[in-house]
This record gives C-alpha cells, structure tokens and sequence, in this order.
C-alpha cells in the first residue's frame, strides 16, 4: 500500500493538480498473483479531472504500475 500511495503521489497529474488536496476512496482485489487497486475522488467537482480515478496493479514487492483514467 506505501508503494501504491508512493507512486500516486509522484504521478504529474497529481502533482498538477488544480485541487489543493485529493481524496481517494480505493477498493482492492486479489487477481492471481496481483493486487488490483481502483480509486475515485472523494472530492466534490473533481469526478472529470483525469486524476480523479486510477488503477494500480501490484504484481510482486516492487513492482506497481498506476494508471489514471475517467472510466474509459
């Protein structure tokens, strides 16, 4: 979970951001040998900014891939 919110935070979308602080509700799920993480802003107005919602799979200790999406 450190590695996920780790590399969250360092994404540019995040970091550019026009909200002064982001809010995520994150729901995860074991696939194989994965963990899939999915989340969404808790934040009013932020549902159609790009770093409103992600997906991060873990497949082993180091390595995480987060990608940032609307539901596309």
């Amino acid at each position: 979970m450190i590695s996920v919110t780790s590399l969250l935070m360092r994404e540019k979308a995040v970091r550019e951001s026009k909200f002064e602080s982001l809010d995520y509700d994150v729901v995860f799920d074991i696939k194989g040998e994965n963990l899939e993480f999915k989340g969404i802003c808790a934040n009013s107005g932020a549902e159609v900014a790009t770093e409103c919602r992600f997906t991060a799979v873990c497949s082993g200790a180091e390595k995480v891939v987060v990608n940032f999406h609307n539901g596309d």
